[in-house]
């Protein structure tokens, strides 16, 4: 996907391109679903709060106006701009259930017990639970305020963090998870008892948490980065800590990110796999190698910076930072 102004929305590769990084929850998950918001995981990460929000630096609030900007300009789009694909049958059945439900919800005199009733079938799929999200604050059609705020109760207490995410905002900062932050004290996360089975289920299965898209413990995620079986035979609890805070402060060379910028000023970044008088071929954060030409090259640069992000864990709470910290310790 390359979403530089200059190029076109076919150039982008955005619209109905598989998400890479989870498709947290929602049926039919496209990165961009033409006409389709509700399975659009762009959206779904503008809208909510916590892991796998979007833009990930630098926010931690939802800009309402432009979350209802984006909203409505994927729902004007021609769905014929991307190719048909499994499971558009199923999601236009759920999309036309949920709309059944929301045109409940806004009439006049609902029961409460059906009221509840048709909040909870919503509440059942990350894309109701979005609809549901948009529907409570849509600018001039907000629902009605009975139901507004019982679904805000819901969500916000809702068992499913992917869905609790999309209804965080809504509630008193004081009910909002204790998050990490841009700022986050060492001393204090080493000082925590970790729970090395909770901080396993964090890697391995929590929808947001990003570990498992460049590294590997035993056959679980992907080879992008070091191998992480072992790490605790080289690494003590600090400095396994500094290496999940600052990612840059130490890179294997092995694992040196380098840019590539071709003669055509396409720049590309990823880990160098090999160099010949052929081709240069790189692979980038999702695991996917790109074979660029040598005649293409026009310069390679070894970066400074990590393939991996800084503040990965910053919507982590300190506690879930010590779980992971233990479970790594235990890979020995």
């Amino acid at each position: 996907m390359d979403i530089r102004f200059e190029f076109s929305l076919k150039q982008s590769n955005l619209l109905g391109a598989r998400p890479t990084q989870g498709t947290f929850g929602m049926l039919a998950a496209r990165v961009m679903a033409p006409a389709a918001p509700y399975r659009s995981v762009l959206l779904y990460r503008m809208a909510k709060l916590g892991r796998g929000r979007m833009p990930h630096f630098g926010s931690q609030v939802v800009d309402r106006p432009g979350l209802q900007l984006i909203h409505d300009w994927i729902a004007s789009l021609d769905p014929k701009l991307a190719p048909a694909g499994s499971g558009d049958k199923s999601s236009a059945a759920l999309r036309k259930r949920h709309d059944g439900l929301l045109a409940e919800l806004n009439q006049t005199g609902l029961a409460p017990e059906r009221r509840k009733a048709a909040l909870q079938q919503m509440l059942t799929s990350s894309s109701g639970a979005l609809q549901l999200a948009i529907a409570v604050d849509r600018p001039g059609h907000t629902l009605p305020k009975a139901a507004a705020q019982l679904a805000i109760q819901l969500g916000g207490t809702h068992s499913d963090v992917r869905i609790r995410d999309l209804f965080e905002r809504f509630l008193p900062h004081a009910q909002r998870v204790k998050r990490l932050g841009a700022t986050v004290q060492a001393d204090q996360i080493l000082r925590i008892p970790g729970n090395a089975s909770a901080g396993r289920t964090l890697f391995t299965k929590t929808a947001g948490v990003q570990c498992r898209n460049c590294h590997r413990v035993g056959k679980q995620g992907k080879a992008v980065g070091p191998d992480l079986d072992g790490i605790s035979k080289k690494n003590d609890r600090r400095a396994l800590l500094d290496s999940i805070l600052q990612p840059s402060k130490k890179i294997d060379p092995k694992f040196r990110a380098y840019l590539v910028e071709t003669v055509q000023g396409r720049v590309h970044t990823g880990l160098l796999v090999s160099k010949s008088d052929k081709a240069v071929v790189l692979r980038d954060a999702t695991g996917k190698d790109l074979r660029v030409a040598a005649e293409d090259v026009e310069m390679i640069v070894a970066q400074p910076k990590s393939l991996m992000p800084e503040l990965l864990v910053k919507d982590m709470t300190a506690q879930q930072l010590a779980n992971l910290l233990a479970f790594l310790e235990s890979l020995k």
